[in-house]
């Protein structure tokens, strides 16, 4: 019956849509590592790490935790810092 309209059928598609663009982005998210990156970020949030575990993760991903502070503090990496940092 609900198939029937149109409007369900155009429904129907954008939600195959989005399931589709979800499952791109999480997959993303798995390959590149980014929950390890989130987790610690929760755990800091909510008091459950401390600067233990900001040492131990820096020092399993010091270039990815260079590249998040310098995506979140710019002013930190005016000109050619941030590549003779990584240099």
């Amino acid at each position: 019956m609900f198939q029937a309209l149109p409007q369900y059928s155009e429904q129907m598609v954008k939600l195959s849509i989005h399931v589709d663009i979800a499952r791109k982005i999480n997959s993303i998210v798995c390959e590149t590592g980014l929950r390890d990156v989130e987790q610690l970020e929760q755990d800091l949030v909510f008091g459950n790490a401390g600067i233990k575990e900001v040492i131990e993760f820096r020092r399993a991903h010091p270039v990815r935790l260079l590249r998040i502070y310098a995506a979140t503090h710019p002013e930190k990496f005016e000109g050619d810092k941030l590549t003779e940092i990584l240099e």
